[in-house]
């Protein structure tokens, strides 16, 4: 026991640097949190944190209905969903969950803990994973520092990309050790990449595609430089077995999820989108620009290194515009770029490493081409620096104020009163948009549902639904009118429409490049969805409120007094029979609707 701990510490004093900067990084994540809390005081912090980067209140949330018991997860905020197929797999949430339960800790904290935890460990297996490609301790510190200083705000957001790192390091370090034991016949490492693989499955789709296609353009490596069809064949068979094995639960669940009517506009309404053009320029360019530095020092880079580099820009080449062959493309571009600048920075590393060294194979790069090198790595980086420089200021600088945080901290009272008195699943309705009444944050601290809103788009449901739940939801909202629905684009398919737009923008550059013409490509959303969404409006107004409110699950109404000054909100929904008051928590009046 002793040696292996003395084996352990000469290890931590070996790679002190990269501990060092773990450190940093995970201080880094956690310091918007910390910053937060200090606007307010620590010693009035009551458990609510502030929801400081885009999508966390949905991991949040998924992650509590499974500690819910709702381990399906076929919708984190609707009550009638919840047992049905689910668009995202749950595997992160299901763990993360399994976490907070044998901590007894609150969701809300574990995430707390983990922005601290999740970048320190991806900062160590991706150090490692390039110091098993070159053997230099400086070099490979420093670009993994740079790397999550790029990516903080990703490292900072959950699960994805803040977990999706680990398992996607440790599979492309199974993929390079696949390709430099190709030669003593070790299979060990396609059983670890099919692993990796179902792990990733049933986090990102993004991240396991790339992981598939660097593995087998490894393997095509391996055939082109060793002959060896045996050991492809081999290797394949062994990573398929396992990656079939893995994916059974999730082809069940799709091949159930396909039986659903709804299906098809689920999968768009999330992104999907149906297109041959390529995108992606800007990851495809660095792939490039990275390729022709790859070019310029093929000569003193070990053939192994120079390959698998040439494997990594090549991966991105096909993850970025396999949809020119596929059709196929899952929502924006950018959802590619960090493992895009993952695969950039193992092939940098490669190259700068290189360089440096005075010889290797007995060659050398003269100075000037040296220089050349060093300085286009150094220009691609600073590109890199530019387009994350926002995303970093933000990670790096946001907070929310005292007042925001004394806000927070007020719902304390009104969910310790839910979990108390109501209950488990039953629904919340919520009159006034407001931090009081701001219906996200009930799914991660209370057991109950809403009625509409959260992130409901990102599951199995259809629109129609969905806009209807919106409808009913703003019933007792006198703004909410024809003229507000078509100036502000109310409805369920914005992101779908968002994105076909963005599409479309990019045909119409490519065109123009080519024919000289610049054709008009309209607005972005069609007259037809707003018409659509105006005629359900409609039908919604016909009704009676009762009729119209219980169309779905209904057993409590929320209503802000802050935001209802004059009262006339509650001399309007208190002529009700149907809704009774039961307690005033603050500022907040719970109703129960009978």
């Amino acid at each position: 026991m002793m040696k292996k701990i003395k084996i352990l510490l000469t290890k931590i004093r070996q790679h002190w640097i990269a501990i060092v900067f773990a450190f940093i990084i995970g201080f880094l994540a956690m310091l918007p949190v910390l910053r937060s809390i200090n606007n307010l005081g620590f010693s009035s912090f009551k458990g609510v944190y502030p929801i400081l980067i885009d999508d966390e209140e949905h991991y949040l949330a998924r992650t509590k209905d499974i500690v819910d018991g709702h381990s399906k997860l076929g919708n984190a905020y609707l009550a009638e969903h919840k047992n049905d197929p689910y668009m995202a797999p749950p595997l992160s949430e299901w763990l993360l969950a399994q976490a907070a339960i044998f901590f007894h800790l609150p969701v809300a904290t574990l995430f707390f803990y983990l922005d601290f935890i999740l970048p320190f460990c991806g900062l160590i297996l991706f150090y490692f994973l390039l110091y098993g490609i070159i053997k230099q301790k400086r070099i490979v510190a420093i670009f993994v520092f740079l790397f999550f200083i790029l990516f903080l705000r990703e490292a900072n957001r959950p699960i994805i990309q803040q977990l999706v790192f680990l398992p996607f390091f440790l599979g492309v370090w199974a993929v390079w050790k696949t390709y430099i034991t190709a030669n003593k016949k070790s299979y060990s490492y396609s059983s670890l990449v099919s692993i990796f693989f179902g792990i990733l499955l049933y986090i990102s789709p993004y991240f396991w595609t790339t992981l598939v296609v660097l593995y087998f353009l490894t393997l095509g490596a391996v055939f082109l430089t060793q002959r060896d069809i045996k050991f492809i064949f081999k290797s394949g068979a062994i990573f398929i077995s396992g990656a079939l094995l893995f994916s059974l639960p999730y082809l069940v669940n799709l091949s159930w999820a396909t039986t659903n009517i709804f299906f098809a506009e689920s999968s768009i309404r999330m992104g999907m989108l149906s297109t041959h053009w390529p995108a992606c320029y800007f990851n495809v360019s660095f792939a490039f620009f990275a390729l022709l530095l790859l070019f310029g020092t093929r000569k003193i880079i070990t053939k192994e290194r120079f390959i698998f580099a040439l494997v990594c820009l090549s991966t991105i080449v096909i993850i970025n515009w396999q949809n020119v062959i596929t059709g196929k493309y899952l929502l924006f571009s950018s959802h590619y770029f960090p493992p895009t600048i993952i695969l950039i920075f193992i092939s940098l590393v490669i190259i700068i490493a290189s360089a440096r060294d005075s010889k290797i194979n007995g060659l050398a790069l003269s100075k000037n081409t040296k220089r050349i090198v060093i300085v286009g790595s150094l220009a691609l980086i600073a590109l890199i620096a530019n387009l994350q420089f926002g995303g970093t200021k933000l990670a790096l600088t946001v907070s929310a104020n005292e007042e925001r945080m004394a806000e927070l901290q007020s719902l304390s009272v009104i969910f310790d009163w839910f979990n108390q008195n109501t209950a488990e699943d039953s629904v919340i309705y919520f009159l006034g948009d407001d931090p009081y009444a701001y219906s996200a944050l009930y799914p991660i601290y209370t057991h109950n549902n809403i009625y509409s809103g959260g992130c409901d788009v990102c599951f199995l449901l259809s629109n129609e639904e969905l806009l209807d739940r919106a409808i009913r939801h703003n019933i007792f909202n006198d703004a909410f009118t024809e003229q507000f629905i078509r100036e502000n684009r109310f409805g369920p398919l914005v992101l779908y429409y968002i994105s076909v737009y963005q599409n479309k923008q990019v045909r119409n550059k490519i065109i123009s490049v080519l024919t000289k013409e610049n054709k008009k490509i309209g607005d972005i959303y069609p007259p037809e969805y707003i018409d659509w969404v105006i005629g359900k409006y409609r039908e919604v107004k016909k009704e009676d409120v009762k009729t119209a409110l219980k169309k779905y699950q209904l057993d409590y109404i929320i209503l802000n007094t802050k935001i209802d000054i004059s009262g006339e909100m509650v001399e309007k929904i208190e002529k009700y029979d149907f809704i009774l008051p039961l307690i005033k928590l603050g500022d907040v009046i719970v109703y129960q609707v009978l």
